[in-house]
């Protein structure tokens, strides 16, 4: 079988591969909660103005408020293409992300130089576990630029002048770029500690520079930190801790951290080279940080796989087979057998390789060992052909309000608020905020948290009176509130189905219901 390694095809091919497969079989949850919806509004803003928003343009509790609208370029992006191909632009432009994310992970597991069958099993549980994040939102370019730096970084020093490049662009896709100036700061400081290396620490301070190429300058900075450490933030379901009562969220963290540490147990500490000692720092706290922002904040666990994957690989033994026990010449030429098979398959590792502190252990060479592959083609074939089954089967159509579950877009409900101009002053339940700003009414909140969090307390209110935490009537009366808009069975919903004097109901669906003021003229329930 022709190796890999010497095909340029075979380097992209596969997670090429991979990646349609991913879109394939996520094309129909693309729009997982309301953020996208107003992304698309946002997007729709940007061209019809000219210029990229800084105070809300949206909402009518934060009207006019100070706001970074720090993901504006993917917002556009977004925006053009689903204005010409529908949701077929949603899945374009997600899987231009997960291609450049899946063929960097890819490259950084092939540099490792490991068996070429665990090489495999390495790279696709990061992917299969990566599909839980995967949808139509700027996060999964953040995972493309992350993998991207991660390997320019250890691999390619000639190209270090291309990170502030890809900085300058990430810096306008979101405002996670705080990450990757930190990893080349990082980086630098790696180098000069150790091998007082100066070579870095202009591309640290360049990629800095470029960060600031936005429309916000260096108040991106502040709200990437700011944001980050907001404790507020942990009432949204991807800043809280990962719900480990769930198997689909508990097996993935079981999975990452038990291999860990089998690989750990199983690698070779004896090897005398004070380079790969070196060489296993920046991976070790890379794994400290991202375990415990995985740990603590469900959304950077596709971040942690990347690291998993690499240092998994670095750590695993470049012989897996068991120690020889047997005894006498038989025992000797076995053991002098596989050590020629380890030296063939496994060459040392380049001054090249090694320079930076996430050096690998072993190149991936010309003669790795790829005579196994077979192995788990077969497997792989099947599960890809299966994938492409399903999302065909599952293939979604081009209207992107036809591909709207219940859970994000209420579409009846607002429907009958829209009819009976119920829309004044209403109070919206969180995730459909995106859905009503993409139709194009007011409203009370939505996912644009530094909106509410940074200029008023509309997210602290909403909070307090949904779970009734405070008078939610004393809330309302504050903000004149005229209609509410709630899914069925929530507190505050219960709350006023109890007040009829005060609250009417006036539609109810299988998702959701809307209360009107009882003093409200005109109402009528459906």
């Amino acid at each position: 079988m022709r190796s890999l390694s010497k095909s340029k095809a075979g380097k992209i091919l596969f997670p090429l591969v991979a990646s349609v497969v991913m879109i394939l079989l996520v094309s129909h949850r693309l729009i997982a909660d309301g953020d996208p919806l107003w992304a698309l509004a946002t997007g729709k803003w940007i061209v019809v103005h000219r210029a990229v928003p800084r105070v809300d343009p949206f909402s009518w509790t934060a009207l006019g408020m100070p706001w970074v609208a720090h993901e504006w370029g993917y917002d556009l992006l977004m925006y053009l293409l689903a204005s010409r191909l529908g949701y077929y632009g949603l899945m374009l432009l997600t899987w231009a992300g997960l291609a450049g994310f899946y063929t960097f992970l890819w490259l950084l597991c092939k540099r490792e130089g490991k068996n070429a069958q665990i090489t495999v099993m390495v790279f696709t549980i990061a992917v299969s576990f990566s599909g839980m994040f995967v949808a139509a939102r700027p996060q999964v370019f953040s995972y493309f630029f992350f993998a991207a730096f991660l390997y320019l970084l250890a691999w390619r020093r000639e190209y270090r002048w291309f990170l502030p490049v890809l900085t300058l662009f990430w810096a306008n896709l979101h405002a996670s770029v705080v990450l990757g100036v930190i990893m080349v700061g990082f980086e630098a400081a790696m180098r000069f500690w150790f091998e007082r290396d100066r070579s870095l620490l202009p591309v640290a301070g360049a990629s800095f520079m470029a960060s600031l190429v936005n429309p916000n300058g260096l108040g991106l900075w502040h709200y990437a930190i700011w944001l980050s450490t907001n404790p507020w933030n942990r009432q949204i379901a991807e800043w809280r801790p990962p719900d480990f009562m769930s198997p689909v969220v508990l097996y993935p963290y079981i999975a990452v951290f038990l291999t860990l540490g089998a690989a750990l147990y199983l690698h070779d500490r004896n090897t005398g080279n004070g380079q790969k000692t070196r060489g296993m720092v920046a991976p070790a706290l890379y794994l400290c940080v991202f375990s415990y922002q995985a740990v603590t904040q469900v959304r950077y666990f596709p971040y942690l796989l990347v690291i998993w994957a690499v240092t998994f690989l670095r750590l695993t033994p470049e012989d897996l087979a068991p120690p020889m026990v047997l005894e006498g010449r038989a025992g000797d030429t076995i053991r002098n057998e596989r050590a020629s098979w380890v030296r063939h398959q496994c060459t040392p590792v380049s001054e090249k390789a090694l320079h930076g502190p996430l050096g690998a252990s072993a190149e991936w060479t010309k003669r790795a060992a790829w005579k196994n592959l077979r192995r788990v083609e077969v497997p792989l074939i099947l599960l890809a052909m299966f994938a492409v089954w399903y999302g065909v089967v599952t293939f979604p159509g081009q209207g992107i309000a036809a591909n709207l579950s219940p859970g994000v877009a209420p579409v009846g409900a607002v429907g009958y608020i829209e009819t009976h101009g119920l829309t004044n002053r209403l109070f919206n339940y969180y995730t459909w905020g995106g859905y009503l700003i993409y139709e194009g009414i007011p409203v009370f909140i939505d996912g644009r948290d530094d909106v509410y969090l940074a200029s008023t307390h509309v997210f602290q209110d909403y909070v307090h009176a949904t779970k009734l935490e405070t008078d939610p009537d004393a809330v309302f009366r504050r903000y004149g509130v005229q209609t509410v808009l709630l899914p069925k069975n929530m507190p505050l919903t219960r709350y006023l189905e109890a007040e009829p004097q005060m609250w009417k109901e006036v539609y109810r669906g299988k998702m959701g219901e809307v209360f009107v003021n009882a003093t409200q003229v005109g109402a009528r329930r459906t």
